[in-house]
C-alpha cells in the first residue's frame, strides 16, 4: 500500500461513514415510519408508565417503609432504589429492543418489498445499517425518555450524576448489540413471527449466559 493510499483510506473511511449513517435515506424511513402510527407513541407512553410506577412501587419499598435508625442506613437504602431502578429499567429495554428490530427485514420480505430495496442504488450494507440505526435511535428516545425519573435516584443521593450516565451508556451499547442480534434473525427469517421468537431466545440465553459474571462482578 502507497503512502497516497494511507492518506486517503481515512477520508474514504470517513465517506463510507457518511454514506451509511448521515446520507443513509433508509433511516428517515424508518424512522418516518415508526412515528406514523399511534402504536409508538402508544408504546412509549406505556413504557413511562409502567416504569414510574415500578419506581413508586420501589420507593415506597425500600426509602420508606420504616423508620430510619441512622444516616448509614439511609444511603444503603437509596443505594437499593437506584439498583432496583436500574435493573427495571434493563429489563423493560430488553423486552423492547428485540422486538423493534426482529421484523426489519422479513416484514419486507412478508409484503415482498425486499427486492425493490435490493434493485435500488443503494448497496446492502446500507441498507442493513440504515434498518439497525432506526431501530437503535427509536431505543435511545425511550432511554431519553427515562432520564427525568432516573434523576430521582441523583437528588436522593443514591447515586451520582457520572454513575447514571455510565449507565446509560452501558446500556445503550448493549441495546446495539442485542439490536444487531434481532437484525441477522431477522435476515435469516422469512416470518416476523419467527424472526422474533429467535431473537428473544438469543437474548435470553445470552442473558443466562452473563447473570454469574453479572452478579459476581
Amino acid at each position: 500500500m502507497t503512502s497516497a493510499s494511507l492518506a486517503l483510506s481515512p477520508r474514504r473511511w470517513f465517506n463510507n461513514l457518511s454514506a451509511l449513517v448521515v446520507d443513509n435515506p433508509i433511516i428517515e424511513r424508518e424512522l418516518k415510519v415508526r412515528v406514523r402510527f399511534a402504536r409508538a407513541f402508544w408504546l412509549q407512553g406505556a413504557y413511562l408508565f409502567l416504569l414510574t410506577a415500578i419506581v413508586t412501587a420501589a420507593y415506597q419499598g425500600i426509602v420508606a417503609r420504616n423508620p430510619l435508625s441512622n444516616p448509614a442506613e439511609l444511603q444503603q437504602r437509596l443505594q437499593g432504589f437506584y439498583w432496583m431502578l436500574l435493573y427495571s429499567l434493563i429489563t423493560l429495554v430488553v423486552l423492547i429492543a428485540p422486538a423493534l428490530t426482529a421484523g426489519a427485514l422479513s416484514f419486507e420480505k412478508e409484503r415482498r418489498t425486499l427486492d425493490l430495496l435490493l434493485a435500488s442504488p443503494l448497496r446492502p450494507s446500507a441498507i442493513l445499517s440504515g434498518k439497525l440505526i432506526a431501530s437503535f435511535a427509536f431505543v435511545l428516545l425511550l432511554l431519553i425518555l427515562s432520564m427525568p425519573i432516573v434523576t430521582v435516584c441523583v437528588l436522593l443521593g443514591g447515586a451520582t450524576l457520572g454513575d447514571v450516565l455510565a449507565t446509560y451508556v452501558m446500556i445503550a451499547f448493549d441495546v446495539l448489540h442485542l439490536s444487531a442480534f434481532a437484525l441477522y434473525c431477522s435476515a435469516c427469517n422469512r416470518s416476523s413471527g419467527t424472526a422474533t421468537f429467535w431473537a428473544y431466545l438469543g437474548t435470553a440465553l445470552l442473558l443466562a449466559a452473563s447473570a454469574p459474571f453479572a452478579a459476581s462482578s
